[in-house]
């Protein structure tokens, strides 16, 4: 159990006169929920080192911020005005969220496969896939966010288009935290790609996102999740995703992180029903004194289920990152059949990563893997590109592109491709010269 801190304790008189705001306004059936949320971030509290899961990341900062609630800024934003944002037109359904707020005239929702609206008395399983202890983040989510994007797509459905949930900031000026929320329920055999976007109108704005998702595959369902956070560099990102799929189901998960001073994402994933297959990639860039933290658990639950993770790091200048990515193999997931992979580029003397790769085997009859590596651009390759008469400037850019496009190439969503590519070009002079 984390301790309260006084950080903590500060939050909850900064925001106790919001969270009975919000509800006040939110369905009755919501409010015990909100009250039990509230009380396990309280009891927790704000995060310190001397934790494992989080001694590689000081959340000092964050914790002594005096942040304020989001203002409401749908009506500053239009369709033309959004479409300029990188990464916000992506094609397919598109759902709005400005600062945590359902967006109605930015989106285009709604199918006669794919419904989306607020939370309804039915959605017995929003928050079931949260843990209670150890996420005082996702806690405090629980108990503050405002609107959530859920999109629910029916059995045997067969989407021939994204879904794209666009969670935008734009505090003005103030620094504000938001919690945005989403939850994703993919019937029985259903195919479906989710995008989920985190993104900012200002690139230098000081802030701090605190998003949870949800998603729950059914049985044979085929689920595609694709995550970008491209906030702010000077915002804090604290997010997690939480995902459960049942009997033969596919699901692949891929997390890109290219903005924030400071980002933390917990990703879990819970192959519980037997024969699941689960694909969990990612990528982040990082230079001057950013930090990233990604913590990743794959949870074999049943039997003759296999995964796949492929988490790559590149990074320059003082900046900072942290992979510590677990597979744990219950003693009833006979068959398991797991591999973990997280290479990582260095492109300075003084970036550095901590990589804790971990299995944790229950069952005998299992076939898993796990690696970490930490490298520099090949000199040989650099020397070949150079020999054929490429500036070396942008002969190193060719070989960070191609690191980074192992990860990139994943992404089935064309569109949403060649906007991460011009994204990870646009970033490659700072991340290659380490500004």
């Amino acid at each position: 159990m984390i301790r309260a801190t006084a950080e903590s304790k500060r939050y909850a008189t900064d925001f106790r006169a919001e969270a009975e705001r919000i509800a006040a306004q939110a369905p009755a059936w919501t409010r015990s929920a909100r009250e039990r949320a509230w009380a396990r971030f309280e009891a927790q509290g704000i995060p310190t080192t001397r934790l494992e899961a989080w001694r590689d990341t000081r959340m000092d900062a964050l914790g002594s911020t005096a942040f304020v609630a989001a203002p409401d800024r749908r009506a500053a934003w239009s369709r033309e005005r959004l479409d300029a944002v990188p990464l916000a037109a992506v094609g397919g359904l598109r759902l709005v969220f400005v600062n945590g707020r359902y967006a109605p005239g930015l989106s285009d929702p709604g199918t006669a496969d794919v419904s989306v609206g607020a939370l309804a008395d039915g959605d017995v399983s929003f928050g079931s896939l949260v843990p209670g202890d150890g996420h005082p983040f996702a806690a405090l989510n629980g108990a503050l966010f405002e609107d959530a994007a859920v999109v629910r797509i029916a059995p045997r459905a067969v989407l021939d288009r994204p879904v794209h949930v666009v969670h935008l900031t734009d505090t003005d000026g103030a620094v504000a935290l938001v919690h945005p929320r989403s939850l994703v329920i993919a019937g029985d055999g259903c195919e479906a790609v989710i995008v989920e976007s985190h993104l900012t109108a200002n690139d230098h704005g000081e802030y701090a996102v605190n998003p949870v998702t949800e998603v729950r595959a059914g049985d044979h369902a085929v689920v595609r999740h694709y995550r970008v956070q491209n906030d702010s560099d000077h915002a804090w990102h604290v997010g997690g995703v939480f995902v459960s799929q049942g009997r033969a189901s596919r699901v692949a998960s891929l997390h890109v992180a290219l903005g924030a001073k400071l980002a933390r994402v917990d990703a879990v994933g819970t192959l519980a029903g037997e024969g699941g297959y689960h694909e969990l990639d990612g990528l982040f860039l990082l230079d001057g004194e950013r930090h990233v933290d990604h913590h990743t658990t794959l949870d074999h639950a049943s039997p003759r289920c296999a995964s796949r993770e492929l988490f790559k790091g590149i990074l320059s200048g003082r900046s900072r990152g942290v992979f510590h990515g677990r597979i744990i193999v219950r003693e009833e997931a006979q068959k398991t059949d797991a591999k973990q992979s997280n290479p990582n580029l260095l492109l300075s003397d003084s970036a550095l990563i901590n990589t804790r790769p971990q299995l944790e085997i229950y069952a005998d009859d299992v076939k898993c893997t796990h690696g970490a590596t930490v490298g520099q651009i090949d000199r040989e390759a650099l020397f070949y590109l150079r020999s054929r008469g490429i500036e070396e400037p942008d002969a190193r850019d060719l070989l960070i592109h191609a690191f980074a496009s192992d990860v990139l190439n994943r992404v089935r969503v064309e569109p949403l491709r060649e906007g991460l590519e011009r994204a990870v070009s646009l970033r490659l002079p700072r991340v290659r010269d380490g500004r």
